[in-house]
């Protein structure tokens, strides 16, 4: 006996599976696409042309009333503003994102993106760094994000009283100290302490080198091998002074990296000054040079 084929209960099942599965309005799958893209390209060290493409996620996103899409895409604007050293435009982007995410009830990305627009307020010399960290603090705790939590205790323990600021670096560590995002914050601004409060500073900045170097977080990574090069300025003999100086290089590059040319410029000169300290006299005046020529070498 020749069985027929069951096409209509086979159409009926498309046609079903079809309606179960109901695809997003055209803009929205556009703007997933584009921050698709834009990471790609944030990812491959095209910060501007992520840029290009996480604007037009946000407007596709509030084309279709998609609150927590556009805020998702202001957010990593703000950051692919950040990385390419344009800190005031990312507070231009990262406000919007903060007030989006919280109006979607977003909260999780609420505090994250507060915690880049403190960032970016303190990176553009803008007021508003506290206000930015105690918001994240407040809604990483409503989130249950234990990491943003972290981060913005660690943030404001950069301009607390010792005494209060070791205690919330401690609450930090306890919250997420082993997170990889906040080991390098953290290593960090506990180094920054210690300086301040004139202990043995040296290797706690190598510490937080290390800590950033992982995660690729080329300020953080210049203030720490910037700190690390002012512990080893202070010791005695040539080859301190040459260690210093290979910091102070390292610690350009890594300004470099993160779109501060001043810093890294600032770094240079701190490293032909040590170089004369340690008497490599014509090292010193061939990095002067490239100074003076605007092409630094590292």
């Amino acid at each position: 006996m020749t069985r027929r084929p069951a096409t209509g209960i086979a159409l009926l099942l498309a046609v079903a599976a079809c309606r179960s599965t109901p695809r997003p309005p055209a803009p929205v799958e556009r703007a997933l696409r584009d921050l698709r893209a834009g990471d790609e390209a944030r990812a491959g060290g095209s910060p501007a042309a992520a840029a290009a493409l996480y604007r037009q996620a946000a407007a596709e996103a509030r084309a279709t009333d998609r609150r927590d899409l556009a805020a998702d895409a202001e957010y990593r604007l703000g950051l692919a503003r950040l990385a390419a050293g344009k800190p005031a435009e990312a507070v231009q982007a990262l406000e919007p994102a903060a007030e989006e995410a919280l109006r979607a009830r977003e909260l999780r990305l609420a505090a994250r993106a507060n915690l880049a627009l403190a960032r970016a307020r303190q990176d553009a010399g803008q007021p508003g760094v506290e206000a930015a960290l105690r918001r994240a603090l407040e809604q990483g705790q409503a989130a249950e994000d234990p990491v943003a939590r972290a981060l913005a205790l660690v943030g404001l323990a950069s301009s607390a009283e010792p005494a209060e600021a070791r205690a919330l670096l401690e609450r930090a560590a306890g919250l997420a100290g082993a997170d990889p995002a906040v080991r390098c914050p953290l290593a960090l601004q506990r180094a920054r302490r210690a300086e301040r409060d004139g202990a043995e500073a040296g290797p706690p900045f190598l510490a937080a080198a290390g800590e950033c170097a992982g995660q690729e977080d080329f300020g953080a990574l210049h203030l720490a091998l910037a700190g690390a090069a002012r512990a080893a300025d202070a010791l005695p003999g040539p080859e301190a002074a040459l260690g210093a100086a290979d910091l102070h290089r390292r610690a350009a590059e890594a300004a470099r990296a993160a779109g501060w040319a001043p810093a890294a410029a600032s770094s240079l000169r701190a490293a032909a000054s040590a170089l004369r300290r340690a008497g490599h006299e014509g090292e010193a005046d061939e990095l002067e040079r490239g100074l003076g020529a605007g092409a630094p070498s590292p």
